[in-house]
């Protein structure tokens, strides 16, 4: 009976240690996919192809650190070989592709931080967002509603 709980004991602690390295993958694993479901970042404004064949991504806020790639009619176009990129926007110049707008430019696998973040944060998906209006149809409301309240007849009768 002694020697039966032995090899019981060793058999458990032994198949204990041999899992061991899997949890703790497992476990790792699940925190980083955890933390890209989690952290989008809902910035995308604009994703077009122009009609000089330019592949223009627009964000809402300021961005850095980009890596990965934006996907066209099964061509990749990867943010290291982008001819502009800036805290705004990432544009690649004549990538001899239609005007095209919207769903059909993938960036599922954009990242990104924000830009006053710290580098240790970790990159995010950069996903389609809901920007803000801004000033300008403000500006433009207020210039209208100015314009038509001054248009009077311009005579006053004072008797």
């Amino acid at each position: 009976m002694n020697n039966f709980s032995f090899k019981f004991g060793k058999l458990f602690f032994s198949s204990f240690f041999a899992l061991l390295p899997l949890n703790q993958a497992s476990l790792l694993a699940s925190d980083i996919l955890l933390a890209n479901n989690d952290e989008d970042i809902e910035e995308v404004r604009a994703r077009r192809v122009n009609k000089k064949g330019n592949l223009v991504v627009k964000f809402c806020s300021k961005l850095k650190d980009y890596k990965g790639y934006v996907e066209v009619e099964n061509q990749i176009f990867n943010v290291k070989d982008a001819d502009i990129i800036k805290p705004r926007r990432i544009v690649w110049k004549e990538t001899n592709l239609p005007k095209l707008r919207g769903e059909d430019i993938i960036v599922d696998n954009l990242f990104a931080r924000y830009k006053d973040e710290d580098s240790t944060v970790p990159l995010r998906v950069v996903d389609e967002g809901s920007c803000g209006v801004g000033i300008l149809p403000f500006i433009v409301i207020g210039g209208i509603l100015a314009g038509a309240s001054g248009s009077g007849s311009g005579s006053n009768s004072s008797n």
